[in-house]
Protein backbone atom coordinates (compact mmCIF):
# COMPACT_ATOMS: atom_id res chain seq x y z
CA UNK A 1 0.00 0.00 0.00
CA UNK A 2 2.83 2.42 0.38
CA UNK A 3 4.36 1.74 -3.05
CA UNK A 4 4.27 5.18 -5.58
CA UNK A 5 1.55 6.42 -2.91
CA UNK A 6 4.75 9.73 -1.33
CA UNK A 7 4.77 13.02 -2.09
CA UNK A 8 8.36 14.31 -4.07
CA UNK A 9 9.93 16.58 -1.54
CA UNK A 10 12.54 16.60 -4.03
CA UNK A 11 14.75 13.92 -1.81
CA UNK A 12 16.57 11.86 -4.90
CA UNK A 13 17.90 8.09 -3.13
CA UNK A 14 16.76 6.28 -0.73
CA UNK A 15 18.49 5.07 2.89
CA UNK A 16 20.13 2.48 0.35
CA UNK A 17 21.23 4.80 -2.01
CA UNK A 18 18.76 3.91 -4.91
CA UNK A 19 17.13 6.40 -7.22
CA UNK A 20 13.62 7.44 -6.31
CA UNK A 21 11.12 7.73 -7.03
CA UNK A 22 10.59 4.00 -9.39
CA UNK A 23 7.47 4.10 -10.36
CA UNK A 24 4.74 7.10 -10.51
CA UNK A 25 5.60 8.72 -7.28
CA UNK A 26 7.81 8.14 -4.50
CA UNK A 27 7.28 5.00 -1.92
CA UNK A 28 6.44 6.04 1.72
CA UNK A 29 9.32 5.56 4.13
CA UNK A 30 13.03 5.19 3.87
CA UNK A 31 13.32 2.37 1.29
CA UNK A 32 12.16 2.69 -2.63
CA UNK A 33 10.49 -0.43 -4.11
CA UNK A 34 13.08 -2.23 -6.65
CA UNK A 35 10.93 -2.61 -9.58
CA UNK A 36 10.95 -6.14 -12.07
CA UNK A 37 11.18 -5.52 -16.25
CA UNK A 38 10.55 -7.82 -18.40
CA UNK A 39 12.22 -8.78 -22.21
CA UNK A 40 10.20 -11.19 -24.06
CA UNK A 41 11.34 -11.98 -27.99
CA UNK A 42 8.07 -13.69 -29.21
CA UNK A 43 5.82 -10.46 -28.16
CA UNK A 44 4.22 -9.11 -31.41
CA UNK A 45 5.66 -5.71 -30.77
CA UNK A 46 7.53 -4.20 -27.80
CA UNK A 47 5.58 -2.62 -24.67
CA UNK A 48 7.14 -0.85 -21.84
CA UNK A 49 8.83 -3.58 -20.17
CA UNK A 50 6.68 -3.44 -16.35
CA UNK A 51 4.83 -7.10 -17.18
CA UNK A 52 5.50 -10.29 -18.80
CA UNK A 53 2.21 -10.44 -20.60
CA UNK A 54 2.49 -9.22 -24.24
CA UNK A 55 0.89 -5.54 -25.26
CA UNK A 56 1.48 -2.70 -24.38
CA UNK A 57 2.37 -2.74 -20.80
CA UNK A 58 4.24 -5.70 -21.76
CA UNK A 59 7.74 -6.73 -21.89
CA UNK A 60 10.68 -5.35 -24.44
CA UNK A 61 11.28 -7.37 -27.03
CA UNK A 62 14.84 -7.17 -27.17
CA UNK A 63 17.36 -7.11 -24.87
CA UNK A 64 18.82 -3.82 -25.95
CA UNK A 65 15.61 -1.98 -25.17
CA UNK A 66 15.99 -3.16 -22.25
CA UNK A 67 19.66 -1.52 -21.29
CA UNK A 68 18.03 1.38 -22.23
CA UNK A 69 14.71 1.54 -20.36
CA UNK A 70 15.52 0.40 -16.82
CA UNK A 71 16.79 3.62 -15.22
CA UNK A 72 20.42 4.33 -14.06
CA UNK A 73 21.48 3.76 -10.06
CA UNK A 74 18.74 1.57 -8.90
CA UNK A 75 18.43 -1.95 -8.08
CA UNK A 76 16.19 -3.66 -10.72
CA UNK A 77 15.89 -6.98 -11.87
CA UNK A 78 15.61 -8.03 -15.61
CA UNK A 79 13.59 -11.01 -16.42
CA UNK A 80 14.49 -12.59 -20.08
CA UNK A 81 12.13 -14.98 -21.23
CA UNK A 82 13.29 -18.35 -22.83
CA UNK A 83 14.23 -18.32 -26.43
CA UNK A 84 17.07 -16.62 -28.64
CA UNK A 85 18.81 -13.47 -28.84
CA UNK A 86 20.75 -12.30 -31.36
CA UNK A 87 22.44 -8.74 -30.93
CA UNK A 88 25.21 -7.68 -28.84
CA UNK A 89 24.43 -6.00 -25.17
CA UNK A 90 26.40 -3.08 -23.46
CA UNK A 91 25.18 -2.28 -20.45
CA UNK A 92 27.06 0.95 -19.02
CA UNK A 93 23.94 1.39 -15.99
CA UNK A 94 24.75 1.08 -12.32
CA UNK A 95 23.61 -0.99 -9.53
CA UNK A 96 23.49 0.46 -6.07
CA UNK A 97 25.43 -1.25 -2.99
CA UNK A 98 24.38 -3.47 -1.50
CA UNK A 99 21.99 -4.65 -4.30
CA UNK A 100 22.61 -5.18 -8.19
CA UNK A 101 20.87 -4.35 -11.43
CA UNK A 102 20.22 -8.00 -12.03
CA UNK A 103 19.97 -10.22 -15.12
CA UNK A 104 17.81 -12.75 -14.83
CA UNK A 105 17.64 -15.63 -17.33
CA UNK A 106 13.72 -17.03 -16.86
CA UNK A 107 14.71 -20.37 -18.47
CA UNK A 108 16.47 -21.40 -21.56
CA UNK A 109 17.81 -18.03 -23.04
CA UNK A 110 20.27 -18.20 -25.44
CA UNK A 111 22.49 -15.12 -26.27
CA UNK A 112 23.91 -15.41 -29.95
CA UNK A 113 26.34 -12.10 -29.32
CA UNK A 114 28.31 -10.83 -26.16
CA UNK A 115 27.56 -9.05 -23.15
CA UNK A 116 29.47 -6.50 -21.49
CA UNK A 117 28.91 -5.66 -18.29
CA UNK A 118 30.17 -1.74 -18.03
CA UNK A 119 28.84 -0.48 -15.19
CA UNK A 120 28.75 -1.01 -11.16
CA UNK A 121 26.93 -3.69 -9.54
CA UNK A 122 25.62 -5.53 -12.32
CA UNK A 123 24.60 -9.47 -12.37
CA UNK A 124 24.07 -11.75 -14.78
CA UNK A 125 22.95 -14.93 -13.77
CA UNK A 126 21.83 -17.72 -16.18
CA UNK A 127 22.33 -17.36 -19.96
CA UNK A 128 23.52 -19.42 -22.36
CA UNK A 129 26.21 -17.54 -24.75
CA UNK A 130 27.59 -17.87 -28.22
CA UNK A 131 29.75 -15.05 -30.16
CA UNK A 132 31.58 -15.96 -33.33
CA UNK A 133 33.16 -12.54 -33.87
CA UNK A 134 34.35 -11.05 -30.78
CA UNK A 135 36.39 -8.08 -31.21
CA UNK A 136 40.30 -8.91 -31.25
CA UNK A 137 41.63 -7.11 -28.61
CA UNK A 138 43.41 -9.03 -25.97
CA UNK A 139 40.89 -8.12 -23.35
CA UNK A 140 37.58 -8.89 -24.96
CA UNK A 141 35.15 -11.85 -24.40
CA UNK A 142 32.28 -12.97 -24.70
CA UNK A 143 31.05 -11.48 -21.31
CA UNK A 144 33.29 -9.13 -19.83
CA UNK A 145 33.58 -6.94 -16.51
CA UNK A 146 35.08 -2.97 -16.34
CA UNK A 147 33.97 -2.14 -13.24
CA UNK A 148 32.86 -2.75 -9.36
CA UNK A 149 30.88 -5.27 -7.54
CA UNK A 150 29.84 -7.34 -10.82
CA UNK A 151 29.07 -10.54 -10.63
CA UNK A 152 28.21 -13.25 -13.44
CA UNK A 153 26.59 -16.19 -11.96
CA UNK A 154 25.94 -19.48 -13.33
CA UNK A 155 26.04 -18.91 -17.11
CA UNK A 156 27.03 -20.94 -19.74
CA UNK A 157 29.77 -19.56 -22.64
CA UNK A 158 30.47 -21.43 -25.87
CA UNK A 159 31.26 -21.58 -29.09
CA UNK A 160 33.42 -18.70 -29.17
CA UNK A 161 36.15 -17.63 -31.18
CA UNK A 162 38.11 -15.56 -28.76
CA UNK A 163 37.99 -15.22 -24.33
CA UNK A 164 35.11 -16.28 -22.49
CA UNK A 165 34.56 -13.82 -19.24
CA UNK A 166 37.33 -10.87 -19.18
CA UNK A 167 37.69 -9.22 -16.30
CA UNK A 168 39.30 -5.93 -17.20
CA UNK A 169 42.18 -3.58 -15.67
CA UNK A 170 40.52 -1.22 -12.76
CA UNK A 171 37.94 -3.84 -12.08
CA UNK A 172 37.07 -4.62 -8.93
CA UNK A 173 34.97 -7.02 -6.30
CA UNK A 174 33.48 -9.10 -9.09
CA UNK A 175 32.44 -12.30 -8.56
CA UNK A 176 32.82 -14.98 -11.06
CA UNK A 177 31.28 -18.19 -10.00
CA UNK A 178 29.51 -21.52 -11.09
CA UNK A 179 29.66 -20.77 -15.03
CA UNK A 180 30.59 -23.26 -17.62
CA UNK A 181 33.04 -22.34 -20.78
CA UNK A 182 33.35 -24.70 -23.30
CA UNK A 183 34.68 -24.33 -27.18
CA UNK A 184 36.19 -21.00 -27.26
CA UNK A 185 39.47 -20.65 -28.87
CA UNK A 186 41.36 -18.32 -26.77
CA UNK A 187 40.96 -18.82 -23.35
CA UNK A 188 38.51 -19.66 -20.89
CA UNK A 189 38.59 -16.21 -18.89
CA UNK A 190 41.36 -13.42 -18.39
CA UNK A 191 41.40 -11.67 -14.92
CA UNK A 192 42.92 -8.42 -14.27
CA UNK A 193 41.98 -5.98 -11.57
CA UNK A 194 41.68 -6.75 -8.00
CA UNK A 195 39.88 -8.46 -4.99
CA UNK A 196 37.94 -10.79 -7.26
CA UNK A 197 36.51 -14.12 -5.95
CA UNK A 198 36.84 -16.86 -8.97
CA UNK A 199 34.93 -19.99 -8.12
Amino acid sequence: PCIDKGVDMGVTNDYDGNSRPQGSAPDIGAYEQAATYYVDGSCGSSGNGTTDVCGANGPWKTLTEAVNGVPDNANHTIIVAPGTYTENVSDTRNGVDPGFRHWLAGGAVNINGHFYLQGNYQKLEGFTLSEQNANPSSYYGVIIITKTGTQVLNNTIQNSTHIGISVWPGSSYATVSGNTIKTVIETGMNIFGDNHLIE
